[in-house]
């Protein structure tokens, strides 16, 4: 058997190797839509009075299919009180997001489980700057509706990505 006949089936199956390797993969293919995270603390002051200051976090992702996912809490320092949403909808502009969600997890009577709630956070906004205003209940399930009352986070990192 001469050389070049041995040879011509490695060549096959070292061609075939490099074309199944190069080829992307649907298990691996990434989220193709914005998404907005944040985590760090603020003190919503409210008037005259005294401030409630919250832990927050949260990450929402939209997939190619433009469906929105995702979590948030909100720990009340102040009054000791703790809640946790189900994201599954996000509006997201270039400095903004508005994000609604049920709350699947609280101990806060201003959030019962169950009740859609709303909240908007910025990211490097020329203006604002980042910040994340109060979490509010809302009658239906809508990501378009302005929540009002940005506050300057004490610390902490929020990023929005369109």
């Amino acid at each position: 058997m001469n050389s070049k006949n041995t040879l011509r089936p490695l060549y096959i199956l070292l061609l075939a190797t490099i074309v199944a390797i190069t080829q992307p993969s649907s298990a691996i293919v990434p989220d193709k839509g914005p998404n907005a995270s944040g985590d760090g603390q603020v003190t919503f002051i409210f008037g005259p009075q005294t401030g409630n200051t919250i832990d927050f976090s949260f990450r929402v992702k939209v997939n190619k299919n433009g469906k929105a996912h995702g979590w948030a809490r909100f720990d009340n320092l102040s009054a000791q009180t703790h809640v946790a949403v189900t994201i599954d909808c996000v509006n997201v502009t270039t400095f903004s997001a508005t994000i609604s969600g049920t709350v699947q997890r609280s101990d806060d009577p201003a959030f019962p489980e169950g009740a859609h709630v709303a909240f908007s956070a910025t990211d490097r906004h020329p203006v604002f700057g980042d910040r994340i205003t109060p979490l509010i209940v809302i009658s239906e399930f809508d990501c378009d509706i302005p929540v009002l009352g940005l506050h300057l986070l004490n610390f902490g990192d929020i990023r929005i990505e369109p």
